[in-house]
């Protein structure tokens, strides 16, 4: 399964969601909606599964009341962060397994940083039996060896310690990307993650059983991946797995690799089948929206699986293009050129009377009130 994040640009604040934040689409902070979305990958293909849109804070503010109820936001809904929300569709998709015939089969979750970053992201993948594997912040610490702790004696006084703290002779915590120069040269595995377009991608891995620090104390012991770029050596990726501790390394190097399917699923959605092509502004028209992209994704890609021993090297594009040219087109001429004018015109029109008559309420309203005073 893999867990990420897509955001798209928009104009004005009418449409549900749409705040100032990172929108990846353009790579900067910007006016747009961002959307949490559950994709599956495996040796066949990948597709999208699910998708949720992210709501800023500042929308569940009693100022942003009437902007709620105009984009219909479900009254039960509360603020969540986008790895509780990558954690809640993981959930239910598992949930749905149980009512499938044949479930959808999965061990591993993948996720960026901004994931991986969250320990109760990561633990609440742990919980439902899976394993993850997301890339961190080189910032984040670790131990080599497992530390002591100790109680602390009680004086007499006020409470029993209850909390365990570090024994001052252990180690203190490292930054991963301390680690990096403590490695012999022996440890690096080379390795090729996948087969890129222009040929193989391969990378040199680290693979260390570490103990995690969470809030200054040792916490569960996971494998660190080391990723370090051949072209760049100083371009590295660090990675946390709960992954057994007999796991084969090479299949933490295919792990590495795993992520980039959910990307060329939105870059794929977005060039052929309008996943950013969108003019609803409500809760529901979102969702519903995300819900035909993804069914228009699973179909091109059913497609492509049933002809790909014909056509091996088939792409998306490419079976897009074949069903166009097969499928019967609308006949354009005249008629139909003024008939769909006049549909513009009575929209346009309906649109006029509906906005003047919000206008006209609002005027009414503020000499009532001018008047009052």
């Amino acid at each position: 399964m893999l867990i990420d994040e897509s955001g798209n640009v928009k104009q004005g604040q009418s449409s549900v969601g749409v705040a100032a934040q990172y929108c990846g689409s353009v790579g900067k902070v910007a006016n747009g909606q961002v959307g949490v979305h559950l994709g599956y990958v495996s040796r066949q293909g990948y597709t999208l599964l699910d998708s949720q849109l992210f709501m800023p804070a500042e929308w569940f503010e009693e100022s942003h009341t009437h902007r709620r109820q105009a984009c219909g936001l479900p009254s039960e809904l509360s603020y969540r962060t986008k790895p509780e929300i990558g954690l809640e569709l993981l959930q239910a998709a598992l949930k749905r397994n149980k009512q499938l015939a044949e479930p959808l089969l999965f061990q591993w979750v993948a996720a960026d940083a901004l994931y991986g970053d969250s320990p109760t992201f990561r633990d609440g993948i742990a919980a439902l039996h899976k394993w993850y594997f997301t890339e961190i912040k080189s910032s984040s610490q670790v131990w080599l060896n497992r530390p002591d702790l100790y109680l602390p004696a009680w004086k007499g006084q006020g409470r029993r310690p209850i909390r365990l703290r570090l024994d001052p002779g252990s180690d203190k915590a490292l930054p991963v990307a301390a680690i990096v120069a403590q490695i012999p040269a022996q440890a690096w595995l080379r390795a090729t993650i996948k087969e890129g377009s222009k040929g193989p991608i391969v990378c040199d891995f680290a693979c260390l059983r570490v103990v995690e620090s969470r809030a200054g104390l040792p916490g569960p012991e996971l494998w660190l991946v080391i990723r370090r770029n051949l072209d760049n050596p100083a371009e590295l990726k660090f990675y946390f797995s709960n992954a057994p501790a007999e796991t084969p390394l090479l299949e933490l190097v295919r792990l590495s690799g795993l992520r980039w399917p959910i990307e060329i699923i939105f870059e794929e959605s977005k060039g052929e089948l309008g996943f950013d092509h969108y003019e609803t502004r409500s809760w529901l028209g979102w969702h519903h929206h995300m819900l035909l992209v993804s069914l228009a994704h699973h179909f091109l890609v059913h497609l492509r699986l049933k002809f790909k021993d014909k056509a091996p090297a088939l792409t998306l594009y490419q079976v897009r293009l074949l069903l166009t040219s097969v499928l019967p087109k609308p006949v354009f001429n005249a008629a139909a050129a003024l008939h769909l004018v006049q549909y513009y015109q009575k929209r346009n029109f309906a649109a006029y009377l509906s906005h003047r008559k919000s206008k006209l309420t609002r005027l009414t309203l503020s000499v009532a009130f001018n008047f009052a005073l």
